[in-house]
């Protein structure tokens, strides 16, 4: 069960890291109002990747 759980969560972590480092390409985008939106979306995405890998690793100390 643990197990399963962690892969489901670190295939969603990693789309959510994925999209962080878009956000970076998105932000090159400009003036484009969408594309800044998208950019400011996806750094909030990675960041919660970011917390929630936090607490699988304090999860996996017990």
């Amino acid at each position: 069960m643990d197990r399963m759980f962690r892969m489901i969560f670190n295939r969603l972590l990693r789309r959510g890291v994925n999209r962080g480092l878009n956000a970076g390409i998105d932000r090159m985008a400009g003036d484009d109002p969408k594309a800044k939106q998208r950019a400011r979306q996806s750094k909030k995405m990675a960041r919660n990747a970011r917390q929630a890998q936090r607490v699988i690793r304090r999860l996996g100390k017990f």
